[in-house]
Order: C-alpha cells, then structure tokens, then sequence
C-alpha cells in the first residue's frame, strides 16, 4: 500500500514537471529593444546617405544649377504684376465657376482706358502790344499765341515765346462779310485774287511770324466759305507740314470739307472766351469750355489779349487741373484726315 502510494507521488511529480516543461518551451521570448531599433536607424542613415549624395553630385553640378535659374526666371517672367486687380465682373466669375484666369493675358482694366479730357487755349490779335504778350508767355499754362503778320512786334514776340516754350500760330488776315467797313489788316488775302497771289502773300505773311506750327484765321467769314480758295491755302499749309485752326467766324464755314479732301491736320474752335469783355462773363466761358471738354474729351478756347481775359484766365489756371483737365497747345488736338 505504501508502495503505490510513493509511485502515484513519483506520477504526479514527473506529470507536473513535463507539464512546466512544456509551457516554459511555448512561452514566445520578447525581442530586445536594440534589435526593434536597429532596422530604423539603418534606413535613417541610408535616407540621409541618398539626399546627401544627390544634394553634392546632382544639384551642385554646374549645368543643373544654370536650368533651375533659367526654369525661375521665365516662371517670373509669366506670373504677372501681384498688384494687379482683375475687374469685378472676373472675379465673380472666378469664384462661381473656379475659373483661373489666363495668367499670360490679364485683362485691361476699364480705369486705364479712361483719358484725360484736354482744354488749348488760343489768343488771337497778338503783335499790337509787347507788355500784353508778355503777360500771357509769362503765365503758368500752355497757351497758344495767334500772332497777326508785318505788325510792329510780330516777329519779337514770337521769338519771345518760341523761347519760354510757347506754341506759335500766324493769325492770317482773311476777307471778312464786312468788308470794306472791317479791314482785315496787313497781309490779307481775299477772295477775289488770284491762286498765284494768294501764294505769294501767305508766304510773305509766314516769313514774317518765325517758328509757326500752324495757322487760323484773322476775321475771313467770306473767305472760309470759298472752297477753292482755301483749297489754295491749305495746299500751301501741307507741302510746309503746317496745321489750320479755324476760328469758324462763319457758320457756314467749308474749312472742314476742303481738309479732309487734301489731307491736312485740322481743328476748329469751340468756345469764344470774350464776346462780352468783362472778368465775369469771361470766368462764365472758361467754366462752358471745362464742360465741354468733361463732355467730348477736348475743348478749344479762343480769346484776345484783352486785359479782362488774361486776369480772368490767372485767376482760373488752378480750376482745370481741379477738375481733372489738362491744358495743352493747340497742335495736340488736331484731326488727321488721310492724305490724297
């Protein structure tokens, strides 16, 4: 009895210890932490190894570097202005449908098609007085002086003028409906001379006047409804490279039709500054002219050297430039008509 009692003990005790045999030979082992580590650190410094290789045999080599500097400066080239605005309408557009506008065509803004309206300034009947002519070359705008011909300062005073940079045009005596009650003056042509001898006195007038950029007319309401007439003139004015200006003291004025079928630069007056010669009535035509320019994009004045007219154009000067005109020489509102 004893004996298989220390037997089943012996069992049990060989059964247990096999049993913890073969746990102990399941139980999985826990890798070590340099062997979970190690397989990073190689990749690391093979990643490092590969951008250091490319950085020093790639980028470094002088003909990659003069492509990259090429591919920024013609990426510069395309991209346009940063402080470029696209119109409204554009980027409504942009953000409703996503479309990206074209980067090589931006579009033109509406404000930068806008000009300028511009005002010249014409006095007529200049050559009597020197001090009246200096007042108007000495004042602070573009005016342009229409001085009369053979007159005892003509020749003076435009040179004065010519000097402070002043636009020059000969105020050409012309046959007026009056005629013989008003007299044009020296230097006159009329309707009744002949194409050689209307020839001959506009040269001898344009002698007479240096440095002219172009011609109007002095009086000349019969004269400027004669077509052939002025054809002669305006023959005459283009083989010299010069303008006409005309006054229109004629409704019924032809000046327009005999331009345009020669092919000369041509313009005509809007406003009389000084009908009535007194400084309000004057301020009163200067205001007319800054509408008309605001309205149509260029307006032309013509006055006298009449004292009212030069002290109410001083006091006017800053009025243009407040109401974003520019006062220039005449010869900068010209028509161009096709030459024949």
């Amino acid at each position: 009895m004893a004996t298989q009692k220390r037997k089943s003990i012996a069992t049990t005790k060989k059964k247990k210890s096999s049993i913890g045999y073969k746990k102990r030979k399941n139980r999985k082992k826990k890798p070590s932490l340099f062997k979970s580590i190690l397989p990073l650190t190689v990749a690391f410094f093979l990643g490092a190894f590969s951008f250091w290789a490319f950085n020093f045999f790639f980028l470094s080599h002088p003909k990659t570097t003069k492509n990259i500097k090429e591919i920024k400066n013609n990426h510069q080239k395309e991209v346009p202005n940063p402080s470029f605005s696209y119109p409204n309408n554009i980027k409504e557009k942009k953000k409703k449908d996503h479309i990206a506008y074209p980067l090589s065509k931006p579009p033109i803004s509406n404000n930068s098609e806008k000009k300028i309206p511009k005002v010249a300034i014409v006095i007529d009947d200049i050559g009597f007085d020197i001090e009246k002519a200096d007042d108007l070359i000495n004042m602070d705008l573009p005016i342009t002086l229409a001085i009369l011909p053979h007159l005892k300062y003509s020749s003076e005073i435009a040179l004065r003028a010519l000097a402070e940079g002043k636009e020059v045009l000969l105020h050409l005596p012309m046959e007026p409906k009056g005629y013989p009650d008003q007299k044009p003056g020296p230097g006159a042509i009329f309707t009744d001379m002949s194409d050689d001898e209307i020839i001959k006195i506009v040269k001898n007038d344009l002698r007479s006047v240096p440095g002219v950029k172009g011609v109007n007319n002095h009086m000349g309401s019969a004269f400027t409804e004669n077509k052939e007439k002025m054809k002669v003139v305006l023959n005459l004015l283009k083989e010299r490279e010069l303008f006409f200006l005309d006054s229109k003291t004629s409704s019924k004025s032809v000046v327009y039709e005999a331009a345009k079928e020669i092919g000369i630069r041509y313009a005509k007056r809007t406003i009389f500054l000084d009908n009535k010669i007194n400084e309000k009535a004057i301020r009163d035509q200067i205001r007319k002219v800054i509408a008309q320019a605001k309205a149509r994009g260029k307006a032309i004045a013509i006055g006298h050297p009449h004292k009212a007219t030069v002290q109410a154009l001083m006091d006017m000067a800053m009025v243009f430039k407040e109401n974003g005109l520019k006062v220039v020489p005449v010869s900068e509102l010209l028509i161009s008509f096709p030459s024949s």
